[in-house]
């Protein structure tokens, strides 16, 4: 068991040492490096860049985000789409995209629609 213990704190280490010399050498680009070198050829050995395992990169990426401030979990293309505002033509400011249909009459609506014509 203390073998074990000695083990994952001896993991840990060279993780952080890994997740430092990444923000030291790339910066802002530390976290798309590690997912990177996660992503690697896998050798036969099982073990990736610098002979280490897609694992030990996967909890290097993680150290890097909680140091950077990068946001774990989401692709680019959900973050986008989530801080997007989809409604056509309005925004945000504008009075008519707080308005519900509940407080339309639907005989009022008609009339409306049909005087444009």
């Amino acid at each position: 068991m203390l073998q074990w213990f000695r083990r994952r704190r001896q993991a840990e280490r060279l993780a952080q040492a890994d997740a430092e010399a990444l923000i030291r050498d790339h910066g802002g680009e530390a976290y798309g490096e590690a997912r990177q070198r996660q992503r690697d050829v896998v050798l036969p050995d099982g073990t990736t860049h610098a002979g280490r395992t897609p694992a030990h990169w996967r909890r290097v990426a993680l150290i890097v985000a909680k140091r950077t401030g990068h946001r774990v979990g989401l692709d680019t293309a959900t973050r986008m789409a989530s801080d997007a505002d989809f409604s056509p033509g309005q925004k945000p400011d504008d009075p008519r995209a707080h308005t519900t249909s509940s407080s339309l009459r639907p005989l009022d609506e008609l009339k409306r629609i049909l005087s444009r014509k």
